[in-house]
């Protein structure tokens, strides 16, 4: 059996890698019946859980509730009634003949949200730096092995080609995206591939002068079609705060999307009005 401490070893690290999960925890308990008020266990997203409230079916009721709340990312409280026959229709399917009463309160631990850096450059380096006390898990992507030098903390995401990153993957729905690399075409390339492949995306944001955001979004619509969804699209990006060295750029940049997060209004962006 797994020590309790375990089970906040193990919730530590999925907080710090930004993960999803359910931690079940028995909160009731009425007569008889191997569950104890405290007792814990940690359900991760594929079923696999740490810790245990009592075993048995109660165990696999309790994952399997666990689940579907993830699903609607939610947290609830529900009971079990150990009992063979009778009960709430939860609990009464459990066969168990302990006859207690037992509550466990799921609460929902929601993912970090994703925001992918496309550019291991200046700008790049300095939104990775800013961004890491903030509720996000920030990727840098890039060609360059050696990308993340002197960044410790930052995930890089190597490949031959930038816009490899999108057919490796699975990405999140409601991800962020900066596009920040050395090379106009470049940036459009990861531009286009967003769109072309239709991604969920909370932000696309794209570091250009007003002709350059021009030029490439003329060029999306040319090759995607006019049609297309440009509402989460901020070009020239980031908030219009004053400063050019790249943590200023950058802090301009974390504003927007915090904005964009909090649902702040856009009247204070430079991007163009597509």
């Amino acid at each position: 059996m797994e020590k309790f401490s375990d089970i906040y070893r193990k919730l530590l690290q999925l907080h710090d890698s930004g993960g999803e999960g359910i931690l079940a925890t028995v909160i009731e308990k009425q007569g008889s019946g191997p569950s104890r008020v405290g007792a814990k266990m940690l359900i991760f997203p594929n079923g696999e859980y740490a810790g245990t409230v009592g075993g048995g079916s109660l165990e696999r009721l309790t994952v399997r509730d666990a689940l579907k709340l993830m699903e609607e990312r939610k947290s609830a409280v529900k009971e079990y009634l150990l009992t063979e026959n009778g009960g709430a229709d939860e609990v009464s399917k459990t066969g168990m003949v302990c006859g207690g009463d037992v509550k466990i309160f799921f609460e929902y631990i929601a993912p970090l949200e994703e925001i992918f850096i496309f550019g291991a450059g200046h700008i790049g380096k300095a939104l990775a730096y800013h961004l890491k006390n903030l509720p996000f898990k920030a990727s840098i992507v890039d060609i360059r092995k050696n990308a993340d030098e002197n960044l410790p903390g930052v995930s890089l995401l190597t490949y031959k080609r930038f816009v490899d990153f999108f057919y490796a993957r699975k990405i999140p729905s409601d991800s962020y995206f900066v596009i920040c690399t050395s090379s106009h075409e470049t940036d459009y390339q990861i531009l286009r591939e967003i769109y072309r492949e239709n991604i969920s995306a909370k932000y696309i944001g794209m570091l250009a002068s007003k002709n350059k955001a021009k030029t490439l979004v003329e060029r999306l619509k040319a090759e995607i079609g006019d049609k297309i969804d440009l509402q989460n699209l901020y070009t020239p990006i980031g908030l219009d705060i004053g400063g050019d060295s790249p943590d200023e750029i950058a802090i301009a940049i974390i504003s927007e999307i915090l904005s964009v997060k909090y649902g702040r209004s856009r009247t204070q962006k430079l991007s163009l009005k597509f």
